[in-house]
């Protein structure tokens, strides 16, 4: 599901005429106090009589009116609290978390749990994040409003904007050598945002046998995608040997193997239980990929926060629980490679 479905689909506000003053019922959960109280003073205030305005000929702009004018953004100060609310077992969570150690940012940044505000379902949380899902990063500076923003690749991209001068600059995907990796690196992302982060799902959750199986022959053939992702990447800096490393972003890491290296920790745990494997043995790129990225320490780091829970989940009899073990031992034909 796309971030903007994910979002109708959530979203408990009723949506009306977008002429109507406010097209979203339930908009007032996501303003402040002031704003609201600002709002109603102008909804009564006595109405204007509005200049005639008068439309330009065709073609007709000035730099300074015109809203495809170049500009450049102002340099921005640090803000003066962050806040990442977040779950160790979060593969969108630590895509986050890599991205903070990477820029070596960690002691600018409070890490925190939901249940500090009483759950991803509390009535705090959800005022701010309606979504009611992690990662959120609360940012705060002085004279505002606390602003709060979800979604792991927004909270990356601000970080990238208000820490530009940390880190390695290849982390920046704007940074990578050429335009065709540049493209092939978001092509990634993508894979994990729009797919692969909906189907690791059938590797934990309750769902029937059919179901389950099914999503993951199309979990498989997104790990087959991405090796052909990396091979082009390859070709483009010139690897010609399946064990040479190369990133989505070339030769150095970016913030797409950010992306992807947290649910590659899930299918390594876990696709053993179906006898299967993220590689195979015929995704050479991919594996040789993984390697890498563990010798790395921001990367290691995140996979021994994820698996400690993953740890936990088994100690407790997750899949026996849930009745997948039962599943694959009744439909062995249904989990084959």
């Amino acid at each position: 599901m796309s971030d903007a479905s994910a979002f109708v689909a959530g979203y408990s506000g009723e949506v009306h005429n977008v002429g109507s003053p406010r097209f979203l019922t339930g908009a007032s959960k996501c303003e402040s106090s002031s704003s609201v109280l600002a709002a109603s003073r102008r909804s009564h205030a006595p109405r204007e009589r509005r200049p005639n305005v008068v439309i330009p000929p065709m073609g007709a702009r000035t730099a300074s009116t015109s809203p495809l004018s170049a500009t450049s953004a102002d340099a921005v100060e640090p803000p003066s609290s962050l806040a990442l609310y977040d779950l160790a077992v979060s593969n969108f969570g630590a895509r986050v978390r890599l991205v903070i150690y990477l820029l070596e940012i960690e002691h600018l940044v409070q890490m925190r749990t939901p249940t500090e505000l009483g759950g991803t379902k509390s009535e705090a949380y959800l005022a701010l994040n309606p979504q009611g899902k992690v990662p959120m990063l609360v940012v705060e500076r002085p004279g505002q409003d606390a602003l709060p923003l979800a979604e792991s690749e927004i909270i990356v991209q601000y970080l990238l904007d208000v820490f530009p001068d940390t880190g390695p600059k290849s982390l920046r995907i704007a940074n990578v050598h050429t335009p065709e990796l540049r493209a092939l690196a978001r092509s990634a992302t993508r894979v994990q945002d729009v797919y692969l982060g909906n189907l690791q799902g059938s590797l934990y959750k309750a769902m029937d046998a059919e179901t389950r199986a099914t999503s993951i022959r199309s979990l498989m053939a997104q790990l087959d995608l991405l090796e052909i992702l990396l091979c082009r990447c390859a070709k483009l800096v010139g690897s010609d040997s399946a064990q040479d490393v190369v990133f989505f972003g070339g030769r150095q890491i970016c913030t797409a193997d950010c992306a992807l290296f947290p649910s590659f920790v899930f299918f390594e745990f876990m696709l053993p239980l179906f006898s299967l494997d993220p590689f195979q043995g015929r995704r050479p790129r991919l594996e040789a990929w993984w390697r890498a990225l563990l010798r790395e320490g921001a990367f290691e780091k995140v996979r021994a926060q994820i698996r400690t829970e993953l740890d936990g989940w088994q100690a407790k009899g997750r899949w026996a629980n849930l009745g997948i073990l039962d599943q694959i031992r009744d439909h062995p034909q249904l989990f084959k490679a």
